[in-house]
Formats: C-alpha cells, sequence, structure tokens
C-alpha cells in the first residue's frame, strides 16, 4: 500500500518513512541548482542514509548545498562531527539559534518539511509555497554564523583576521588595512576578500554590518578607532 495522500495537485502527505526517503533521493538526483536544509535534530542534513552521501552526490555536481544547524549542535559530540565533516566536504555549514522544523529545498521546484527525527513528511511543489519557504530559508541564512565563527575565542578568528574585520567596517582602503596589520596590500586585498566571501557579503560595507551581526565585531570596535 503507497504511504502517500495527495491532498493537492501542489501537496503530498508522505506517511511511509521509505516513500521519503525515495522522494529525497529523487529530488536530490533531480537537483541543478541549490539545495538548503534546516537540520534541527543536528545530525544528517539530507536524507536518513548515510551520512555525506547524497552531499558528497551533489557537490560533485556543482549544486550549492547549504545546511543550518542549531546551537545546541555544539554541545552534541554527534552533531558537532556531521557538522565538520559535512564543512569540511565543501557544504556550506551556519549555526542559528533555533530552528522550525526539519527542511529540504531544492532548486525553486520543491520543498519538503517534517517534525525532527519523524517518518512523515508533506511534500510542496506549488511554486507559491517553494518561494515563500525559500525566503525562510535566506532570512535565516543571513541571520546564522558561520559553522567555523560558533562560540569560540574571536568567533574562530585569526587577531589579524579580527583586526582586519574591524578595519574593513571602519571604511578603511587595502593599503590603510596593510599598514595597521603591518602585512602588504596584496595579503590585505587577499584577506578582505576570503572575509567577505564567508559572510556572503557583496560590499565592505555589507561585511561589516553582517560581521556586527554575527557578533564578530562590537559597536564599541567600531567607535574606537584607538585599539
Amino acid at each position: 500500500m503507497s504511504g502517500t495522500t495527495r491532498l493537492d495537485s501542489e501537496v503530498e502527505c508522505l506517511t511511509d518513512p521509505e516513500e521519503v526517503r525515495d522522494r529525497i533521493r529523487l529530488l536530490c538526483e533531480g537537483a541543478r541548482d541549490a539545495v538548503s536544509v534546516f537540520a534541527p535534530d543536528g545530525l544528517r542534513a539530507i536524507g536518513d542514509g548515510a551520512l555525506g552521501v547524497e552531499e558528497a552526490e551533489l557537490l560533485a555536481r556543482g549544486v550549492r548545498v547549504r545546511v543550518i544547524y542549531p546551537d545546541q549542535v555544539r554541545d552534541s559530540s554527534p552533531g558537532l562531527d556531521c557538522a565538520t565533516l559535512l564543512a569540511d566536504m565543501g557544504v556550506q555549514v551556519r549555526i542559528a539559534r533555533s530552528l522550525p522544523l526539519r527542511m529540504l529545498v531544492v532548486d525553486r521546484s520543491a520543498a519538503l518539511l517534517r517534525e525532527p527525527c519523524a517518518g512523515a513528511a508533506l511534500l510542496l511543489s506549488g511554486t507559491g509555497f517553494v518561494s515563500t519557504l525559500r525566503s525562510l530559508f535566506e532570512a535565516k541564512w543571513r541571520r546564522a554564523v558561520p559553522f567555523g565563527w560558533a562560540g569560540t575565542d574571536h568567533q574562530g578568528l585569526s587577531t589579524t583576521e579580527a583586526m582586519a574585520l574591524r578595519l574593513l567596517a571602519l571604511g578603511h582602503t587595502d593599503d590603510a588595512i596593510a599598514r595597521r596589520l603591518g602585512v602588504s596590500s596584496r595579503t590585505a586585498r587577499r584577506i578582505a576578500a576570503d572575509l567577505m566571501q564567508e559572510l556572503g557579503a557583496r560590499s565592505r560595507f555589507q561585511a561589516g554590518a553582517l560581521a556586527a551581526l554575527y557578533g564578530l565585531i562590537t559597536v564599541e570596535d567600531i567607535e574606537d578607532e584607538n585599539w
């Protein structure tokens, strides 16, 4: 007997765990651009199979994979191991204070929702549904902290990187940053570019704003030129 109930043309209720796994596999096989995941249980990101298998296949095809874990993952050895493994593979991992549910969004075509560790799921294919859930993910992503910077001294930044972020927020040029850091202008440009990429910032101003949002720098850092 099928574990699927079609509620309307855009919503299916999947009650059979095996059916859920099959649909996730098919969704991943059809992904072309991006797969975005809320992983509130702090363990596997995509599906319930072996960790990293689906993610590795997606990355090999050039699909962007982003996963948001809850803050509690840092207090769980299994969860921390999962997040570390995925980040090392090339998955973009961030940490949020909390997540509302387990969610998988594939391109602009489909989204699968379920409670953490639950077998049943809702599969949504309507453009309106998927667009709304993509927006929810993007909002959470912007406010989440890059995995390597969460919960550590300097948020995982080196002293040089932390100083460079403050200087970027203050609007200094590459040459000025280089002089303050005691490095070459080329090195200063590389550090700034790397920080902007990690933050997902399109400009130096945005990098400074995001750094403040993530707690990487404080208002006092920006206001005080004499640190």
